[in-house]
């Protein structure tokens, strides 16, 4: 981008920024930071790439406003409990596997060969208590997973929100969130209209005396089905 480039956006942010809201001026910005190929912009301000070259963008109106706490700190205390979960899990599978080892060896071997294979008797119930701890095993070890993608995504989001390096897990707060309706037209595309949804992360530490200095960012944009 030229000088004089730079001070043409420059110029029509601050604009946008003195005359209408954070959001319509961060919706802005994300435009035109995509017609100008920008991708640290885009990166820092937004959790999505634009839905395709975009020729135009109009706000229509805000959608919804809402408040709603910060997720993350109840996602860790659940991840600190799933690891337990999972943890015991593993730890019992393991000894009943020591306490039935040639039983298992030969059950595991059958059902390698034929998944579907039920022995009877001692065996068969062998077989049934160990099925039924690996999916016991499964479903706390994807328990764990989905929350630490979650705690990744919230985190993520919070440290492009908050303006100052700090340690989000040392955070809480409130999350102001904002739909605005926007009529996109996309390169070779008629125009349609779009939701997009903003976030931003009103947080602060135990020991601060205010909260720290954010700004919104988009995480969703979606075509608005038709009505």
């Amino acid at each position: 981008m030229t000088k004089h480039r730079e001070w043409v956006v420059g110029a029509i942010l601050a604009c946008l920024w003195g005359c209408g809201s954070p959001e319509q001026a961060t919706i802005e910005q994300f435009f035109l930071a995509a017609r100008s190929d920008d991708s640290a912009t885009l990166a820092a301000m937004s959790a999505v790439s634009p839905p395709g070259p975009v020729e135009s963008w109009q706000v229509v109106e805000v959608s919804s406003q809402s408040t709603e706490s910060f997720a993350l700190p109840g996602l860790l205390a659940r991840l600190e409990g799933a690891e337990k979960e999972r943890d015991a899990a593993m730890e019992e599978g393991r000894e009943y596997l020591a306490d039935h080892e040639i039983a298992l060896d030969e059950i595991i071997r059958q059902q390698k060969q034929d998944p579907e294979f039920k022995f009877s008797g001692e065996r068969g119930e062998i077989q049934e208590e160990w099925s039924k701890r690996v999916e016991e095993r499964r479903a706390t070890e994807h328990e764990f997973q989905e929350l630490e993608r979650a705690i990744n995504t919230e985190t993520s989001l919070a440290t492009k929100s908050v303006i100052r390096q700090v340690t989000i897990e040392n955070l809480d707060g409130d999350v102001a969130v904002t739909e605005m309706l926007l009529m996109l037209k996309l390169q070779d595309a008629d125009e349609k209209p779009y939701t997009v949804t903003l976030r931003k992360y009103e947080l602060s530490g135990p020991k601060s005396d205010g909260a720290e200095r954010s700004r919104w960012i988009i995480v969703d944009i979606e075509e608005k089905a038709p009505t």
